[in-house]
Formats: C-alpha cells, sequence, structure tokens
C-alpha cells in the first residue's frame, strides 16, 4: 500500500514502474502523517473484506533511501516478540533539530512522541529522536487512528500521536533503536539527495572491495546497485554507473 498526494502524478507513475501490484490511496488533502494513514486504512478495508484490520501494520516512508529491509524486518521481529502494540525505528544523533523526540518516563519505559515545533527546550534536549517508521498493532491502530486530534503548531494529524495513545490505555510502546543512523535520512531536497547518493555509493564501493573487486579511486567510481562484479575485475578511475555483470 502506498498513500500519494503531493505530485501524485509523477509519484504514481513511479510506483508503478517499479512495482505494478501495489494498491495507491489518494491523499487529497495533506492534513498530516496521521491523515495519511486514515486514507490507507480506508483503501485497505477491501483488502480486510470489512472484517477489521490484524496483524502488524509498518508505516514508512518513501523518502528515505538508504533503509534497508533487514531493519524492517528486525524491526517487526522485535515489535511482535516484545508484543507491543507501537515499536518506534529511533536513533540517537548529536543535532536531532527538526526531528521528533523520544519522550520516556523515569524507568525508560517510551511515554510519547513530541514533535520539534510542539517541544519544550528540555526535550529538544533529547538526542533519541523519532525516525517516523513505526510497526503498530493493526486493531490498535484502527481505533487509535480515529481518536487523534489537530491541538498542535501545524495543526495536522501527527501519526507520533498513537504512542502516548497506546501508553495512556495501558498499551506497552517500545524503541528499536538503530546505529545507523544514515537509514533514518530523508531526502526533501537535491543537495541531501546528493548527499545520501554519495553515501549509498561509498557503501556499495566498500561492498565489492572486501569481495575482491579493486577500485583504483573509489571517491571517482559509481556502481549501480543492480551490478554483479566478480572478484580480481579491475573499475579504474571515472568509472561511471557500472551495469550489469563483469
Amino acid at each position: 500500500m502506498a498513500v500519494v498526494g503531493h505530485d501524485r502524478d509523477q509519484v504514481s507513475a513511479a510506483i508503478g514502474a517499479f512495482s505494478p501490484g501495489v494498491v495507491q490511496a489518494v491523499q487529497e488533502e495533506q492534513r498530516g502523517t496521521g491523515h495519511a494513514v486514515q486514507v490507507a486504512l480506508e483503501a485497505l478495508d477491501t483488502v480486510w473484506s470489512g472484517t477489521g484490520p490484524t496483524g502488524t501494520v509498518l508505516v514508512t516512508y518513501g523518502d528515505v533511501p538508504l533503509l534497508s529491509s533487514q531493519t524492517l524486518a528486525e524491526l517487526l521481529v522485535d515489535h511482535r516478540a516484545a508484543g507491543r502494540a507501537v515499536t518506534i525505528l529511533t536513533a540517537e544523533l548529536d543535532d536531532p533539530t527538526g526531528y521528533g523526540r523520544i519522550l520516556r518516563n523515569d524507568v525508560g519505559e517510551v511515554t510519547a512522541i513530541r514533535e520539534h515545533k510542539d517541544a519544550t527546550d528540555e526535550q529538544r534536549a533529547v538526542r533519541e529522536i523519532n525516525s517516523g517508521i513505526l510497526a503498530v498493532d493493526a486493531e490498535f491502530l484502527a481505533d487509535a487512528i480515529e481518536r487523534l486530534e489537530a491541538n498542535n503548531a501545524q495543526g495536522e494529524l501527527y501519526l507520533t500521536d498513537i504512542a502516548g495513545l497506546a501508553f495512556d490505555d495501558g498499551r506497552p510502546v517500545g524503541a528499536h533503536l538503530l546505529e545507523d543512523v544514515w537509514q533514518t535520512e530523508g531526502v526533501n531536497d537535491r543537495g541531501q539527495l546528493a548527499r545520501l547518493g554519495r553515501e549509498l555509493n561509498r557503501r556499495q564501493t566498500q561492498h565489492w572491495m572486501s569481495e575482491g573487486v579493486t577500485i583504483v579511486d573509489p571517491e571517482t567510481t559509481w556502481i549501480d546497485s543492480a551490478v554483479t562484479l566478480a572478484s580480481d575485475v579491475t573499475l579504474l578511475p571515472g568509472t561511471q554507473r557500472a551495469f550489469g555483470r563483469r
């Protein structure tokens, strides 16, 4: 399931080209992440055939290019093993400006997520941030999403408020701390896209060098993520977007 809204013609076309079988729901008005999930649940109602949601819903974003399937799998395993209502993928940043903060009580339990614009100075000093990626019990999500209110600085329905609702309901809430903070970084402009592209390529070149490929100058060598290279292959400086098998 993918929720599309801003520039949806381009986004829908890209999704369709990548995975034609994905169900797409249109968010006509962008009223926040909570509203986006409301739209998704309404579209999924036909999938559940009116019996109501079951299982676990994984919520993620389309602008975090370094997020790995392994991380999502580990998040789901942690969530299910702990029997939580909500599990938040979190990270600790030296500069958490702009991110929602993870709030905990005196015994370390997650009690809420506070968005940066709504946080106090004390809360903004917290370095553990919300990545926006959540694993949520489907039945709880369907109930909680209807209780969201737009009484915040942006006048939006925050999906993150479900963490506080779960805690107030006495339902277990937890965090899955991710050490690889690059996986939580989103792309909002061309500069950020270039920065994350460089990091992705660094990982690609490091991987292939560890597999026995000689890359004379990793800084000027760009390798497509779908490429397969044999041991003892040599890539010379300036190699751009090596494709296919070598």
